[in-house]
């Protein structure tokens, strides 16, 4: 059984001793299975889901809690995991939403939970996890980089739209092409079909990508 994990306000993760997690597949709740958690990855970070509470099996009985069951903060927040590039989350988590809108921000929350002293988040791994650890990216260096490359092609729109992409979005596939290795992402396409920030190309466009 893996216990349900929470946050509470002094940001301590924390364990239900007594409620097993519950995570989401569409619009249904399931207590995951073994064989669908792995441990947390490294380069994976902990965060809580804005205005969501969480949610649990106190045996068979589905229970959730707005406040700290352990009294060490006053109020008790739903937690996910944001995979490194390398993993595939399987299971969304399952919570309550406290806010009227319910719209979370575009990130890629997984399933979390906890067993035998250790996290364990619903997730696959798709592809080699080494290149697409946070430790390679973002580095001192990466501003240099883009300098130089943008100097030797100042004309480059490309580049000059990748550079956007490296230093406000810290995109990995971005900062790649200043790296000069691996995996690198290029904008092609004047408009796409994905309802995103339109970080390689603009949206709404009616043109299909």
């Amino acid at each position: 059984m893996f216990l349900a994990l929470y946050a509470n306000e002094n940001n301590e993760l924390l364990e239900h001793p007594g409620v097993s997690m519950l995570a989401r597949t569409g619009t249904t709740w399931v207590e995951p299975e073994e064989e669908e958690m792995i441990p947390l990855p490294k380069g994976a970070s902990l965060v809580t889901v804005p205005h969501c509470i969480p949610v649990g099996l106190d045996g068979d009985r589905l229970t959730y809690f707005e406040d700290d069951p352990s009294g060490r903060g006053q109020r008790a927040f739903a937690v996910a995991a944001l995979l490194p590039q390398g993993f595939t989350r399987t299971l969304l988590p399952a919570s309550v939403s406290s806010h009227s809108s319910g719209t979370l921000p575009l990130l890629g929350y997984a399933a979390v939970g906890f067993k035998n002293g250790q996290i364990y988040t619903a997730a696959v791994q798709t592809d080699e996890h080494r290149k697409w650890h946070p430790v390679y990216y973002n580095t001192a260096r990466l501003p240099e980089r883009i300098s130089r490359l943008l100097g030797q092609y100042p004309d480059n729109r490309i580049l000059q739209h990748l550079a956007h992409c490296s230093m406000d979005y810290s995109c990995f596939t971005a900062q790649n092409i200043f790296y000069r290795r691996w995996e690198g992402g290029i904008p092609t396409m004047a408009a796409c079909n994905a309802e995103c920030i339109g970080c390689i190309s603009e949206s709404d466009q009616g043109i299909e990508s």
